[in-house]
């Protein structure tokens, strides 16, 4: 061995085993921690062998080899590789495949498995469905109900729901599922349409359209008397009437607390609801007139009067002169000619 390792070195292990007298590979083997080399001949590898079950239900999206043969004999790895082999796509469900002795040939070359396990001679066609599970229709409609109320759900509104004539049960593949939904139309009363979905392994394999008749009733600010045009509207001229949301306007403002303090635009009358064109946000402060300038730091306020360089309704920035220092100040603007100082 002594006298092989020096030409294993020089020459390469090849060269240096072409020289080598016999025996001296069991040495080396010995040596290197790796077996001798088996001769082809000298061992027969036993193959796995098919034997085709005469029908079968496919759970999956795929025909395995194990879906559709019994396999055995071998090694336990080949076979466990071999029974997870895809052969085809499964059938849909209520449908029915038959793959005979020659096609599953073909798929197994195609696979490069051709010659890797052996079929049965007496292998007959195999009858293949898919597995299925039934999803009530019952079921489907109870989640799209379910998604609706909580798409419309909001403070101080009751929803009422009706549901659609209950449609067709659903076939599914025999595995996992997840549904899904979407609102189908923008109206949020009267017919509301919502699609429901049944995915499995990341495939859409069914969507409804189902029709609820939702009605929504709440709260809506009323005038409470005559408004004109020129009024700040204040609390006291609003009511509020539990009514039927499918009739009102679709720019009408509901709410009481979203009016207050809005300027009328053109006259409404006693009872009418109050709609977006009919009012705005009154201007506090007009571009080119005199306004309080107020500042504050901690308990110390200075005032000063100032310039108004652009029109502002309640809360919002303008920019005023002082009319003192003649500088540009950024201000809130807080009330009918009165303004704040934004401290830097």
């Amino acid at each position: 061995m002594r006298a092989i390792l020096p030409l294993i070195f020089i020459l390469g292990s090849a060269a240096a085993f072409a020289s080598a007298p016999a025996g001296s590979g069991d040495l080396l083997a010995a040596e290197t921690g790796n077996p001798p080399a088996v001769s082809q001949d000298s061992t027969a590898v036993e193959k796995p062998v098919l034997t085709l079950r005469s029908e079968t239900r496919v759970p999956g999206a795929w025909i395995t080899l194990g879906d559709i043969a019994e396999v055995t004999g071998g090694d336990s790895a080949v076979v466990r590789e071999a029974k997870a082999l895809k052969l085809a796509h499964a059938p849909m469900p209520g449908a029915e495949k038959v793959m005979d002795r020659e096609e599953l040939a073909r798929h197994l070359k195609r696979l490069g498995w051709d010659g890797k396990v052996a079929v049965a001679e007496s292998a007959a066609p195999v009858r293949i469905t898919a597995a299925v599970k039934v999803v009530p229709g019952s079921e489907l409609a109870a989640f799209g109900r379910k998604f609706l109320e909580e798409k419309l759900a909001r403070r101080g509104i009751t929803i009422e729901i009706t549901d659609p004539a209950t449609p067709r049960s659903a076939v599914l593949p025999d595995v996992p599922t997840e549904m899904k939904a979407e609102m189908s139309s923008r109206g949020t009363s009267g017919l509301v349409a919502v699609a429901v979905e049944v995915w499995a392994e990341g495939k859409r394999e069914t969507r409804i359209l189902l029709s609820y008749r939702v009605r929504s009733r709440g709260p809506v600010a009323q005038a409470g008397r005559d408004l004109e045009a020129g009024d700040v509207i204040t609390q006291d001229d609003l009511v509020e009437t539990e009514m039927d949301l499918a009739g009102l306007p679709g720019d009408a403002v509901t709410a009481a607390s979203s009016l207050t303090g809005l300027k009328v635009l053109r006259p409404i009358t006693t009872g009418s609801v109050i709609r977006k064109g009919a009012v705005a946000i009154p201007t506090m402060v007009k571009k080119g007139e005199s306004v309080m300038l107020s500042a504050r730091v901690g308990s110390v306020e200075a005032r000063a009067m100032a310039l108004v360089k652009e029109d502002g309704a309640n809360g919002e920035t303008v920019t005023v002169m002082n009319l003192e220092s003649r500088r540009m100040v950024k201000a809130k603007v807080t009330g009918v000619d009165t303004v704040e100082a934004l401290m830097p």
